[in-house]
């Protein structure tokens, strides 16, 4: 079946006029950087920068001859000017373009119309970055997340693309034990895409004899959040296979992967988006390995074409060949944190320094003020006061000695209603012109 299943995609491809496989092999020649691919890049940026000057309200009057000419945009300007960012050739014509909805992390709704080629270039993106992570077309794919009306798959789709959806939002015990009783039964290839939360939750719920068992998994595939290290080692161990996190967004798609073979660091899908990593308090280029903005400009979406977009994401970011890639996804500039002498902290900072302790088995850190911190935690410390001493410690190191911090144990960190789970949690005003520590 699997084979029949990757017969049927191209030879209908073939037939159709092979628009799939030309995606295909740019993507490839990009991602590879194999002759040519810069003049793809440039030509594609050209054209959605003249197209979005040309057909789009919010940017009528901008010099298209340089992307640093439009402003960076945020889901805030976006939805106070929503109808201005669509283009005139689709402005009438909603019922035929695909809809994508997020909330986020930070519950406001956010609407993106996307064109049939946009949605296209979308799928052939994912069937690339799965193959460069050892998925061949026609494997199973189970798909860990929250699943709803408004994302559920038909049934001829799944059957089509091998996807069996597990719905995140209802994993008790009987149902976590029939998703692994399935897996184990089904001896043809197979990968998991799954939010990092509940690979970790599906790590918990196995027990000593099942993590001896032979799973036949290719490869794990994991995004939306921080996947601790300590998970990931603990997943390659149990699955034998690759563990690759991902980097991406429901309204955009696919902006980075890791590589199979084991790096920590994210490739950027250059063929598909243009990517800039500013300052945090200006619209100027940061500096490598200084901690930066993810803006992202669509290079497919003509029904709301999306110019320098901020992800609302930080990193930091190196060069090597030619190329940027991000070193570390730090987290969302909106959780940005603040001791009271005015060090700012990226999120990944606390992430980092929490997941050192063993026993921490999930955490949320809440800076309710610069004088108080929460922090949940569900843990199985040996020694529990020694633990929340060196915790304090730690914490007080980096936000002061005066810091108050209550600890307090849960059985459970609750998942958003997206089903990612929330680390880290600013109430704070941040201003972002501060020196900025990893």
């Amino acid at each position: 079946m699997k084979n029949i299943r990757n017969y049927v995609f191209w030879a209908i491809d073939f037939v159709t006029g092979g628009k799939k496989r030309a995606f295909y092999e740019e993507i490839r020649k990009v991602y590879y950087q194999t002759n040519g691919y810069e003049k793809i890049t440039s030509q594609r940026l050209s054209e959605i920068l003249s197209y979005a000057y040309e057909k789009v309200p919010f940017y009528k009057g901008i010099d298209c001859s340089s992307i640093t000419n439009f402003p960076v945009i945020t889901k805030k300007i976006i939805n106070s000017n929503y109808n201005d960012f669509f283009s005139t050739d689709y402005i009438n014509k909603k019922n035929r373009l695909r809809l994508m909805t997020t909330s986020g992390s930070t519950g406001t709704t956010f609407k993106v119309f996307q064109n049939s080629d946009k949605v296209l270039r979308n799928k052939i993106d994912a069937l690339f970055f799965y193959e460069i992570g050892n998925y061949s077309l026609g494997d199973r794919i189970y798909s860990l997340r929250v699943w709803t009306h408004l994302n559920r798959k038909k049934k001829l789709s799944c059957l089509k693309e091998n996807l069996k959806m597990i719905d995140t939002s209802d994993l008790c015990k009987r149902n976590w034990n029939s998703f692994k009783s399935d897996m184990l039964n089904y001896s043809s290839p197979k990968i998991i895409l799954a939010y990092a939360s509940s690979l970790t939750e599906f790590l918990n719920s196995l027990s000593d004899e099942e993590k001896k068992l032979k799973w036949g998994i290719k490869s794990i595939f994991s995004g939306a959040e921080e996947l601790p290290l300590h998970v990931k080692r603990e997943l390659k161990k149990v699955f034998k296979c690759p563990i690759v996190s991902r980097y991406s967004n429901q309204e955009m798609g696919i902006f980075a992967q890791q590589p199979i073979s084991g790096e920590e660091y994210f490739l950027t899908n250059d063929a598909s988006y243009y990517f800039e990593f500013l300052k945090l308090d200006s619209d100027k280029n940061a500096q490598e390995d200084e901690i930066a903005r993810i803006v992202v400009t669509d290079l497919f979406n003509k029904a709301m074409p999306l110019i320098r977009y901020d992800t609302g994401d930080l990193c930091t970011f190196g060069t090597r060949n030619n190329r940027k890639y991000i070193k570390v996804i730090q987290g969302r500039t909106l959780d940005l944190l603040k001791s009271k002498s005015g060090q700012i902290y990226s999120p990944y900072t606390i992430i980092l320094l929490l997941w050192n302790f063993k026993g921490i088995i999930q955490f949320q850190f809440i800076q309710e003020d610069l004088n108080f911190i929460v922090l949940r935690l569900v843990h199985n410390f040996e020694n529990k006061e020694q633990s929340f001493k060196d915790i304090e410690e730690n914490l007080r190191s980096l936000f002061g000695k005066q810091t108050t911090i209550k600890i307090e144990e849960v059985t459970e960190i609750p998942s958003e209603k997206t089903g990612k789970r929330r680390y880290i949690i600013s109430k704070l005003n941040i201003n972002d012109n501060q020196t900025i520590t990893k």
